[in-house]
């Protein structure tokens, strides 16, 4: 059995082999609401700690399960903090001397996974962030012990599903 991912490392990797199902079906699906479009054959996966504040802002990774096609996707869904904003979604991270963004440009899927990934990545190097609403304000971002380690679980079982 392949040994799963253990950090983002940027390839577009979308494919699941029936192992990688079976265990994440057995073991770790118990830990999300399962959903499905009406016509669709994708699982849609949503971690059950998940935060329902709307009163700060959140992004929530979710697993597409396309079984029929052998492959998984993540998608970024915003919670319902009423200023987000609506054009591009830029991350600011800051650590130690050093600062940067990831921007969030494209609902596509490559874009969603190399954005996730990015914020995954810079959750393991303990960046703090924040996202400058529409209103313009700076509002600190996965700032919580609880939502980071909400986000980082979601995207270890993404990896685990497409190893």
């Amino acid at each position: 059995m392949p040994k799963p991912q253990k950090e983002y490392t940027g390839k577009r990797q979308f494919r699941t082999t029936d192992p990688s199902r079976l265990y994440f079906k057995n073991m770790r699906s118990a830990y999300y609401f399962r959903s499905r479009r009406p016509n669709s054959k994708k699982d849609i996966y949503k971690l059950k700690k998940a935060s329902k504040d709307t009163d700060r802002p959140l992004l929530y990774p979710l697993i597409i399960n396309d079984w029929m096609n052998d492959m998984a996707f993540i998608f970024v869904e915003k919670n319902g903090y009423p200023h987000f904003p609506n054009d591009d979604l830029k991350v600011l991270w800051q650590h130690a001397d050093s600062t940067g963004n990831f921007v969030w440009k494209s609902l596509t899927k490559e874009a969603q996974f190399e954005f996730a990934g990015e914020i995954y990545d810079g959750l393991l190097k303990g960046y703090d962030m924040a996202i400058i609403s529409e209103k313009g304000d700076t509002i600190r971002f996965l700032d919580g012990h609880q939502d980071r380690k909400n986000f980082a679980v979601v995207m270890r079982d993404f990896y685990k599903l497409t190893e």
